[in-house]
C-alpha cells in the first residue's frame, strides 16, 4: 500500500519528505491528526469498533451516528 502511495506523490514531484511538507498546525492538546469513524449505525458496531481498537491499540478521536432523515420526528 505504501508503494502506491509513494507512486502517487511521485507523480506530484513529491520524491523524498521535507520539512516543508509537514504542517505546523496542530489540535489544542498538541496532537497532528485525529481519527473519526462515521457511520456508527448502533450499539453493537460500536462495541465492535472498540473491541478492534483495544486489540490493535488503537485510538479513536470521534464515532458519529448517521441515521436517515426518516429517523427525525419533525
Amino acid at each position: 500500500m505504501m508503494d502506491e502511495t509513494k507512486k502517487s506523490l511521485e507523480k506530484l514531484g513529491i520524491n523524498e519528505i521535507h520539512d516543508d511538507y509537514i504542517s505546523s498546525k496542530r489540535f489544542e492538546d498538541g496532537g497532528q491528526y485525529r481519527f473519526e469513524v462515521p457511520g456508527i449505525q448502533g450499539p453493537s458496531a460500536l462495541e465492535s469498533l472498540l473491541n478492534a481498537c483495544n486489540d490493535y491499540d488503537l485510538t479513536i478521536h470521534r464515532a458519529t451516528q448517521t441515521k436517515g432523515i426518516m429517523f427525525l420526528l419533525d
